[in-house]
């Protein structure tokens, strides 16, 4: 508009491609994985079927005719755009990565560069080269950065060497400069954008067929998001022990080699009654922590999830009863007591039962045919109920 600034018109241009990336996203995912590949007329009528009596839709009901005209308009356009300026495998590429045409496009061109140096660096990290798998790392970020879906938002004029550092797994302390922003630029932009980039850079060569995707091990986003190429400390990290420096630390002194989390728990009770004991191992500071992640690792049991169903028939419903078969949502409501919501989070009824509040599993409830019950339906390892309280011994 003519009377708008410069700074007015970058601000309105950012906002309509923001809001035309997610509406790319939403057309995408209404069309789903399966569907990538039907013509033009057939994905604007599995979108207009979608939206019918959807909120979207309903809130059309506020606007004038011309202007919700207008906008369905804009969805079935841009819908026949997309359609008529890419492949299947590219559409697919895009809703795998969870990104609009323009972004994904742009990806494209970059997507094979970052995968050839992905695999590159995880072979520098499996033959323990690890100047050459920071460089690999740098180089990757120095790609994905460059697209704008990924671009740091933390402006840092020596990142490259900042990245260095993390995945050497060194101090960030050691670092000069605003350590506030050095650690917005690692859990912000490597953690989460990098990490994204690659991620996305991957399904997208994936649904092109790119050979080289089969072959990546996951060791160089690993080794991005745990700030250490050290195996051993990553996987200490992840299970809970969440002290960077300490977990490298513990491992390195101890020479431990294990590959997994049961063979973490090993390690923990072997550990040497000298390390075990010491008030300053793995580090002084972290100490208190090792001891409450020890304590958790130690009694811990691995325990096989199984599937189990518990009917409920006393329920009261507030209105009326959903038809047998409905999906629904079940949370605790106090000890002895369940509520039931509709997948759409409306409350509908509730009923005593005594769950474990602490349970670790999955669980949701199907509507019977007979009488107003429900069945609990559970996957998770055998915690579902509560245990009654044993009674003291006279």
């Amino acid at each position: 508009m003519s009377q708008e600034t410069e700074d007015e018109r970058a601000v309105a241009a950012a906002s309509w491609q923001s809001n035309l990336a997610l509406l790319d996203i939403g057309i995408l995912s209404i069309v789903g994985d399966g569907d990538q590949d039907a013509d033009a007329d057939a994905v604007t009528q599995i979108v207009a079927d979608a939206l019918l009596n959807s909120l979207w839709e309903r809130q059309f009901r506020r606007f004038e005719a011309p202007d919700a005209a207008a906008i369905r308009g804009l969805v079935d356009s841009q819908t026949r755009h997309m359609w008529r300026t890419s492949t299947p495998s590219q559409r697919r590429g895009w809703f795998l990565a969870g990104l609009g045409a323009d972004a994904g496009s742009r990806l494209s061109q970059v997507s094979g560069r970052i995968i050839a140096l992905v695999n590159q660096a995880e072979g520098a990290i499996l033959s323990a080269d690890h100047e050459m798998a920071a460089d690999r790392l740098v180089a990757i970020a120095n790609t994905v950065f460059a697209v704008e879906a990924f671009a740091p938002e933390t402006v840092l004029d020596d990142w490259q060497d900042v990245l260095r550092h993390w995945v050497q797994g060194l101090s960030l302390g050691d670092l000069s400069g605003d350590r506030v922003a050095v650690a917005r630029f690692i859990e912000s932009d490597v953690i989460y954008r990098l990490v994204w980039g690659m991620e996305a850079a991957r399904v997208f060569e994936a649904a092109q067929d790119n050979p080289d995707t089969d072959t990546l091990t996951g060791t160089a986003v690993t080794a991005i998001e745990m700030g250490t190429f050290s195996r051993t400390a990553s996987i200490l990290i992840r299970s809970g022990f969440d002290h960077r420096l300490a977990a490298i630390s513990a491992v390195t002194s101890t020479g431990a080699a294990f590959d997994s989390a049961a063979g973490m728990r090993q390690w923990t009770s072997n550990l040497d009654p000298e390390l075990a004991f010491s008030h300053s191992w793995p580090t002084p500071k972290s100490r208190s922590a090792w001891e409450a992640f020890a304590y958790r690792a130690q009694t811990r049991r691995s325990r096989r999830w199984i599937r189990r169903t518990e009917d409920v028939d006393d329920v009261t419903w507030y209105d009326a009863v959903p038809e047998p078969d409905t999906w629904l949502r079940v949370t605790d409501a106090g000890p002895g007591k369940i509520e039931i919501w509709s997948t759409g989070f409306d409350l509908l009824g509730d009923a005593p039962i005594r769950l474990n509040p602490e349970r670790q599993g999955v669980l949701r409830a199907r509507r019977l045919d007979a009488d107003t019950a429900i069945q609990l339906r559970y996957r998770g390892p055998g915690d579902l109920l509560s245990r009654a309280p044993k009674r003291a011994k006279r």
